[in-house]
């Protein structure tokens, strides 16, 4: 279970840098938590935006094992992340 989406989007993000080994993705990963720390609460959503383009720029070879191991990640967080978010709503 999830505290919070900020955290739920910081543990997203440090998934992704630990299935990831190259130092250039790895530090964008950083700078994009960064920013998804100093969001808003209202614009929080965007954060997965900062995240897609970082998988779409840098991790899109599909024969890499690492590549489809941030896929899978990113994948099912997403989902997890708008089913809560849809539960929320539902509860307000």
């Amino acid at each position: 279970m999830i505290e919070t989406p900020l955290q739920f989007l910081i543990d997203t993000v440090d998934l992704l840098h630990s299935a990831c080994h190259d130092e250039d993705v790895q530090s964008q990963f950083d700078r994009a938590k960064d920013s998804i720390a100093h969001m808003a609460p209202e614009i929080l959503h965007r954060g997965w935006d900062k995240i897609y383009w970082i998988c779409k720029d840098q991790l899109n070879d599909g024969s890499n094992p690492r590549h489809k191991a941030c896929f899978a990640i990113y994948t099912e967080r997403y989902g997890t992340f708008k089913q809560l978010l849809l539960k929320q709503e539902a509860n307000t």
